[in-house]
């Protein structure tokens, strides 16, 4: 299966319970994949309309976002830390 890749804002990631385990960028949103996304449980209004807050990105996108928010993931206690696992975006 290909990855998809989606810049989506923060209530979204916490649904899908990667709020503290994903990259954050700039302006807040989260970098998920289509995997991270299956994750969340649609209301039956989303099932007809959509999940609101999600924004399809190429791989390339993602991985500018990534380096743009300086490779950080939000700590379960509000912390910004900056990973090393920018080898992973390569």
């Amino acid at each position: 299966m290909d990855l998809k890749f989606y810049a989506v804002t923060e209530d979204v990631a916490r649904r899908a319970g990667l709020k503290d385990q994903r990259y954050k960028t700039r302006d807040g949103r989260y970098i998920l994949d289509n995997n991270d996304l299956g994750r969340i449980a649609l209301t039956s209004d989303e099932y007809i309309s959509g999940l609101d807050g999600v924004e399809a990105i190429s791989k390339d996108e993602a991985k500018r976002l990534i380096a743009e928010g300086g490779y950080t993931i939000a700590s379960a206690q509000g912390n910004n830390e900056t990973t090393n696992d920018r080898e992973d975006w390569q």
